[in-house]
């Protein structure tokens, strides 16, 4: 089914909600019903259809939106002109419930945190964030955070802003007609950076919206591994490493700690009998714990055969 090729099928208000490895769901509005999708490797099918009217939020009144949504999905705002909805999503049978309505502006510009410690909204020049529980019961003149954004005048507009949290953790708000993207990272943490990244193609730009996550990290691609289970006294045995280096390496012989420091892809043990465990690997970007090829011996050294002749 294609989503947007027929005019009495119009579907606006669009978010995208990570729900496993195996699929992801598609909420949509249409004037009277709200419509979720489930998107897998085989294609998009309908999934549910729920009966709602939502004041405000029609694609023909040129009425912009903005959609957020909880780190696990269960939780979506949207809010409109004034309005702000706050839905219930089913993850077991897709269907959505409108739980909550604020008439506010205060809405206009809003995310969640990295991992939903706080709401956050841009209102007039300031970022404001509220501690959030999944009520919404919160008192909008009491934030819990404030921080002042670069503001070139003092003319309220709490809709000519854009804000999003990026895969990596950090916030990213950008206001229209500005040359320059705020990057701000801490603020669950209570230590607050920013940095600001200018550019003059920015000048029209919107935040692509992307499923959140609920790791922001990727794939830690450090790994360690020994290139031989057992070596004889005076072969080498060898730890061989991938991922980001440089690379530090935890291991125990006979459960002794013991570490080293190397940016090669592979480094050579001294020569000690005894049984050798990897049991950590850091590199530039993340540590893991090797699980293959792990464990190895060298044996001890051999003794000198003497030959006794008997009498």
């Amino acid at each position: 089914m294609n989503l947007f090729t027929t005019m009495d099928i119009i579907l606006f208000f669009l978010d995208f909600i990570n729900l496993d490895d195996e699929y992801v769901s598609l909420v949509s509005y249409k004037i009277g019903q709200t419509e979720t999708y489930r998107l897998t490797s085989y294609g998009c099918t309908l999934w549910a259809t729920t009966e709602v009217i939502l004041d405000n939020f029609s694609m023909f009144d040129d009425v912009f939106y903005d959609i957020e949504h909880t780190l696990d999905g269960s939780t979506i705002i949207a809010s409109g002109w004034g309005n702000a909805y706050v839905f219930n999503f089913n993850k077991h049978n897709g269907e959505i419930s409108v739980v909550g309505k604020f008439d506010s502006n205060n809405f206009r510009t809003m995310s969640f945190s990295k991992i939903d410690k706080y709401f956050l909204v841009v209102d007039g020049c300031q970022l404001k964030g509220y501690l959030y529980d999944n009520a919404f019961d919160f008192n909008l003149d009491n934030p819990d955070i404030i921080y002042d954004l670069p503001c070139e005048n003092e003319i309220v507009c709490n809709h000519c802003w854009d804000m999003a949290v990026g895969v990596d953790g950090k916030l990213y708000i950008c206001k229209y007609s500005s040359d320059w993207i705020l990057v701000i990272d801490g603020i669950e943490e209570g230590l607050i950076t920013e940095e600001i990244i200018k550019s003059d193609c920015m000048i029209m730009s919107n935040f692509p919206r992307i499923p959140r996550m609920a790791d922001y990290h990727p794939s830690c691609r450090a790994s360690a591994a020994f290139d031989n289970a057992i070596a004889c006294n005076g072969q080498p045995l060898n730890i061989l490493t991938s991922g980001d280096a440089p690379f530090e390496i935890f291991y125990t012989i006979d459960g002794e700690e013991r570490s080293i420091k190397t940016s090669e892809p592979s480094y050579q043990l001294p020569n000690i009998a005894g049984k050798y465990q990897i049991t950590k690997i850091i590199d530039a970007s993340c540590e893991s714990v090797p699980a293959v090829n792990n464990a190895a011996e060298i044996l001890p050294k051999m003794k000198t055969l003497i030959i006794v002749e008997e009498d």
